[in-house]
């Protein structure tokens, strides 16, 4: 018999004698603890490490609206400062602090300080909240073309953002066009969306108040997410669960 066949009787060897153990002293309960055993403690790792982030980033956040309703440049000021000199930031974090200081600035009328810190290829990533706040600057200067192919980006990723779309059309006065995206949304959800039918019987009444921004509904509403392991007593199927802070 060559080598290669002992080898494979040894392997197989090895296999029953793990088997025929497992067969007769581990039950399917024993398995499972020893799995979710080892779950738990990886989740543990990553709550703790995640949650560090986490605490940072409302301190900061926290710290940037307390001085930028004192004063908004000192709050620009001090979201720079982490952007040039925090090495630890992620692209993600970067992307983030600097939308929210283009808002502050959008908020405060600084339109067009605003696009250029949202366009600003350094800092940002597309997702459908920059591509709104765009569409929300470029709607205040003017531009509702560009705004809307903004829009239609944002929308095709979330449907929510034809509220925004709806805005820009009644800002362009094209308010056949605001109803049928206010309407859509509608469809899809008559109680979350209920806000878009009092828009159309707004537009329908006869002497109807046009929107002259982007209503960025909740947008003032501070949301923070982080982790918290399972505690002793818990099911032993339980690893953690997520926690939303809302500020």
């Amino acid at each position: 018999m060559n080598r290669k066949n002992w080898i494979l009787i040894a392997l197989a060897s090895l296999v029953a004698l793990a088997y025929i153990f497992l067969k007769i002293y581990a039950t399917p309960e024993m398995l499972i603890n020893d799995l979710m055993e080892g779950t738990k403690e990886e989740f543990e790792k990553m709550a703790e490490e995640f949650n560090q982030r986490a605490s940072l980033d409302q301190e900061r956040l926290e710290e940037f609206y307390k001085r930028a309703d004192i004063n908004l440049e000192h709050g620009i000021d001090y979201i720079d400062s982490i952007l040039e000199y925090d090495n630890k930031l992620r692209k993600s974090d970067k992307s983030h602090l600097n939308i929210i200081t283009g808002e502050a600035l959008y908020d405060n009328g600084f339109h067009k300080e605003a696009l250029q810190r949202f366009e600003n290829p350094k800092f940002n990533s597309v997702s459908p909240r920059l591509l709104a706040d765009k569409a929300g600057s470029y709607s205040k200067l003017g531009d509702f073309k560009t705004a809307i192919s903004l829009l239609n980006q944002a929308a095709n990723i979330n449907h929510s953002f034809k509220w925004h779309k709806g805005n820009v059309f009644e800002m362009s006065n094209e308010l056949e066009k605001a109803k049928k995206e206010y309407f859509e949304l509608y469809q899809k959800d008559t109680t979350h969306y209920k806000y878009c039918l009092e828009r159309i019987n707004e537009l329908e009444s006869d002497n109807p108040e046009l929107l002259e921004n982007i209503i960025f509904r909740n947008r003032d509403s501070r949301i923070y997410i982080y982790l918290e392991s399972e505690k002793e007593g818990e099911s032993v199927m339980d690893i953690g669960k997520i926690k939303f802070k809302k500020k």
